[in-house]
C-alpha cells in the first residue's frame, strides 16, 4: 500500500483501474471488425468502456499513465494488425492519398487439389479481414507466420486441432 504525503499525486489511477483500460485496449486492437483511425481513438474508447475519465495536463500522474496507455495501444494495434495497418491514418488522409493496389497470391487446397487465386488489394489486412468477419465454416481461424507481405491462416475445429485446411497469402513481386 502506498503512503500518502503532501507530494502524493492523487490523480494516479489505481492498478486495478489501469488493468481495465489495458484489457479494453487489447480487446479493441484484436477486434478486426473495429476500424480505428488511430491508437488515440482506441485509448479514448478504452477509458470510456472502463468508465474512467481521461486526465488533463494538470493531473501529472494520471497524464503519465495516459501516455503509457497510448504507447501500449500502439504496440497492441501493431501486433494485431501490423505496423502498417489501416489504424495509422485517419479516413480523410486515406482519401487524400491514393494507395496503389498490389497483386496478392492466395493459395489453398480444395478437395486435395492446389488452388491459386490472384487478388488486388491495398494491403494484406484487406484480404485477411473477410476470413474473420464472415467465417461461415464455423471453424476457428489461427493466424500464423504473419508479416507485412505474407500470412498463413489455419482452420481449426472446436477443440483447437487443425483441420488441415489453410490459406496462404503472399505479395507478388
Amino acid at each position: 500500500m502506498k503512503r500518502l504525503n503532501e507530494k502524493t499525486d492523487l490523480s494516479e489511477l489505481p492498478e486495478g483501474e489501469l488493468k481495465k483500460v489495458k484489457a479494453n485496449i487489447s480487446k479493441g486492437a484484436k477486434d478486426l471488425n473495429q476500424l480505428w483511425a488511430s491508437a488515440l481513438e482506441l485509448v479514448h474508447e478504452a477509458y470510456e468502456k472502463a468508465q474512467i475519465q481521461r486526465p488533463d495536463l494538470t493531473m501529472n500522474a494520471a497524464w503519465k499513465q495516459y501516455e503509457e496507455m497510448i504507447a501500449f495501444a500502439v504496440k497492441e494495434l501493431a501486433k494485431a494488425r501490423g505496423v502498417d495497418g489501416d489504424w495509422r491514418t485517419t479516413p480523410s488522409l486515406n482519401e487524400a492519398v491514393k494507395v496503389e493496389e498490389i497483386n496478392w497470391s492466395m493459395e489453398t487446397n480444395v478437395d486435395g487439389l492446389p488452388v491459386n487465386v490472384v487478388r488486388k488489394a491495398k494491403d494484406i489486412d484487406e484480404l485477411i479481414r473477410p476470413f474473420f468477419a464472415h467465417n461461415i465454416t464455423g471453424h476457428n481461424i489461427e493466424l500464423r507466420h504473419r508479416g507485412a507481405n505474407n500470412v498463413c491462416l489455419y482452420f481449426c475445429d472446436k477443440d483447437g486441432k487443425r483441420t488441415g485446411d489453410k490459406v496462404t497469402i503472399k505479395k507478388m513481386k
